[in-house]
C-alpha cells in the first residue's frame, strides 16, 4: 500500500527531488465526518500535503508553511510507536501514528521549512 500511494502521488506531481515523506495513519475530517485515515505526508519546498487515494477516498489537501506553528515527533504509549504532531497557528493539530518512515528526519524538514518561511 505504501509504495502504491507513493506512484500515486508521483503521477499527480505532488513528489520531487526535495520532498520528504511519511506513511501512517490519522483522523481527519472528511464531509463533516471525522474519519480515521492511512496515507502519506508530504512535505515539499511550496506546500504540506496530505494525500491519500484509494477506492473509498481520495484526500488531497495543502497547507501553507506560514500556518504551521511546528511539527513534533513523540512515542505513542499505546500503539509504542512514533507519532508526529502537526500543530497550526490557530490551534488546530492533527497526529500522524508513524507506519514507515524516519519521523525525526520528516519533522526536522518540516521545521526547517517553516523557519525558513518564519525568515522570509
Amino acid at each position: 500500500m505504501y509504495e502504491t500511494m507513493i506512484a500515486k502521488a508521483s503521477t499527480h506531481e505532488l513528489l520531487d527531488m526535495n520532498t520528504s515523506l511519511i506513511y501512517g495513519s490519522f483522523t481527519y475530517s472528511v464531509e463533516g465526518e471525522l474519519m480515521d485515515l492511512t496515507g502519506l505526508w508530504i512535505s515539499n519546498e511550496d506546500a504540506f500535503i496530505f494525500y491519500l487515494e484509494n477506492e473509498d477516498v481520495y484526500l488531497l489537501k495543502k497547507f501553507a508553511y506560514k500556518d504551521i506553528e511546528a511539527i513534533e515527533q513523540k512515542i505513542s504509549i499505546m500503539s509504542m510507536t512514533k507519532k508526529l504532531i502537526l500543530r497550526f497557528k490557530n490551534k488546530e493539530s492533527y497526529t500522524l501514528l508513524v507506519a514507515n518512515g524516519e519521523a525525526n528526519v520528516f519533522a526536522s524538514r518540516v521545521n526547517e521549512r517553516i523557519e525558513k518561511v518564519r525568515l522570509d
